[in-house]
């Protein structure tokens, strides 16, 4: 978030992080904002994540050990279309449906970890297996 001089940050565990008050999750600061946003709008939180957009999300998981990671997720990068991808947390490609996945190596475990997104659970699901099958044979390759 400092890099990128961001305001607003979220975790995939629900940590909401707002920079102008401090880099680091605070659920009070998140609360403040949501009555804030329901105070100015006079909505209830519920009418407030009706409006949102819903989306379905998906995990997986692929063991990895930490000195294969980097040459797994080159390889993964190199293996994907450019022009619908994003890397600043690992690599986020997106798809004409709006859906996408996140594939990035674990900071705290020898895996490296998927989520999927999508508007349908199907959708999701399909993403989780064949990433998890793609990363798998890349690992087996290196």
């Amino acid at each position: 978030m400092k890099k990128e001089k961001a305001k607003l940050g979220g975790e995939e565990n629900g940590g909401v992080f707002y920079g102008p008050h401090q880099a680091v999750r605070d659920g009070a600061m998140t609360t403040a904002l949501l009555l804030e946003i329901m105070a100015k709008t006079n909505k209830k939180l519920s009418s407030l994540i009706e409006e949102q957009p819903q989306y379905y999300i998906e995990k997986g998981k692929v063991r990895c050990i930490e000195e294969k990671k980097k040459e797994l997720m080159k390889k993964l990068f190199q293996s994907v279309k450019k022009e619908k991808t994003t890397t600043i947390d690992g690599i986020k490609i997106w798809f004409d449906d709006k859906s996408a996945i996140l594939i990035r190596p674990s900071g705290t475990e020898p895996a490296i970890r998927l989520y999927a997104e999508a508007k349908n659970k199907e959708k999701a699901q399909k993403l989780i297996q064949e990433f998890e099958s793609k990363v798998t044979e890349i690992r087996s390759t290196i």
